[in-house]
């Protein structure tokens, strides 16, 4: 299984059945792996049951999802509306992808080549910062 980095995440995009726009897909949940929404839709899938909001004119709402769950309130998935599975990025991440982009595009492609780390935060965390050796004559 691919692990997903820090900041993208999977979500379960449904209608909500209480929208006025209820052709238009929310994330009504999120997940660090498609399998784990896969398997919480079959954990909280119920047979299908009517509820009557006496609040909202008796109202009949078709639900298929388990009562009080976060997604009660949403239609089952279907192929109208797209993959309900979809991957979401926050902007941050997003942000800090140009901007990694940005920096290596001011280096001539030989400077780059063989010469790029990919380390854990922990182990970038252990090595020396130069402030402790340059201290205040860190400006040019």
């Amino acid at each position: 299984m691919i692990e997903t980095p820090a900041g993208v995440w999977w979500a379960l995009f449904l209608n909500d059945m209480r929208s006025a726009k209820i052709e238009w897909q929310r994330p009504a949940i999120k997940a660090r792996t498609k399998e784990q929404l896969e398997r919480a839709i079959k954990r909280l899938n119920v047979a299908t049951y009517t509820e009557t909001d006496e609040f909202n004119d008796n109202r009949s709402w078709g639900k298929s999802f388990e009562k009080g769950s976060v997604l009660e309130w949403y239609n089952q998935p279907s192929d109208y509306g797209g993959e309900p599975y979809r991957i979401v990025i926050s902007a941050a991440a997003v942000q800090l992808v140009q901007e990694v982009m940005e920096f290596l595009f001011d280096y001539p492609p030989t400077c780059l080549k063989n010469n790029i780390e990919i380390l854990d935060d922990l182990d970038i965390e252990q090595i020396p910062n130069v402030e402790m050796v340059l201290g205040n004559e860190l400006e040019p």
